[in-house]
């Protein structure tokens, strides 16, 4: 029993050429007429929204009658072009699902919560969101940005903890004290920690460098969920302290 035979005839070739370039033709021409003959209403909105969605039918309805035509006319053919659709269909398939599983696997494996502050490459925010296929970062500037998982499966996550470390900053500030030191830069410590703007898992770091005439000069590295807080604890210190110079 004869289950293949490989024949091969032109005309079906140029039938096939025929009816591609017709089509491909065809739609090019709709993309620029449909705005033109449609100039307002709600038609032209709907022939613009849903002609893409008519190509991609006409299309795929043409895919599966040419390998039906080639199996009758050109075996050969045909089964190049089956064995063709079924790789552009698992391609097609893994590009579509690919941010939906690599967004199973990073939200088992990572402990992130919404409205959390975190730091993950080159994103740096706070999470709004935990989608099926992107996550919803909130920019400091306000901006929502929605990252597909694809982007950051691989990528080191800094959980709210770990990012204030970076936010840090350090200044030099010389004080008057009449007191022990270290009582002094304890109290000072507290008061810093107890201010509206700074962090209060991050204990601030206070040096002492030298001592001129009693003025005790301290380096002093304070840390603060945002940036724009490190003005503020600096310049109440510097009011606070230093004006009794």
């Amino acid at each position: 029993m004869i289950f293949f035979d490989f024949t091969y005839s032109e005309g079906a070739i140029y039938k096939f050429s025929f009816y591609l370039v017709s089509i491909f033709v065809l739609f090019r021409i709709l993309k620029y007429v449909v705005p033109l003959i449609f100039l307002r209403g709600d038609n032209r909105k709907i022939l613009t929204k849903y002609l893409p969605i008519i190509e991609f039918l006409i299309w795929l309805f043409f895919i599966f009658w040419t390998i039906q035509y080639f199996f009758l006319h050109n075996q050969l053919f045909g089964i190049g072009l089956f064995a063709l659709f079924i790789a552009l269909s698992i391609w097609g398939t893994w590009f579509v699902f690919r941010d939906y599983i690599f967004g199973l696997i990073f939200k088992n494996n990572r402990k992130i919560v919404e409205n959390q502050s975190i730091k993950i490459g080159e994103y740096e925010g706070t999470v709004r969101k935990l989608s099926f296929r992107n996550l919803v970062l909130e920019c400091r500037s306000g901006k929502l940005l929605q990252i597909p998982y694809t982007k950051i499966i691989n990528e080191v996550v800094l959980l709210s903890d770990e990012a204030e470390m970076v936010s840090s900053h350090s200044f030099v500030m010389q004080v008057l004290v009449k007191k022990d030191l270290d009582d002094f830069i304890q109290t000072l410590k507290t008061q810093i920690v107890n201010l509206p703007w700074s962090s209060i898992k991050k204990i601030p770091k206070i040096y002492p460098m030298d001592s001129i005439n009693g003025l005790i000069t301290l380096e002093i590295t304070v840390y603060a969920l945002e940036k724009s807080f490190f003005f503020r604890i600096e310049n109440y210190l510097r009011e606070t302290y230093e004006k009794k110079i």
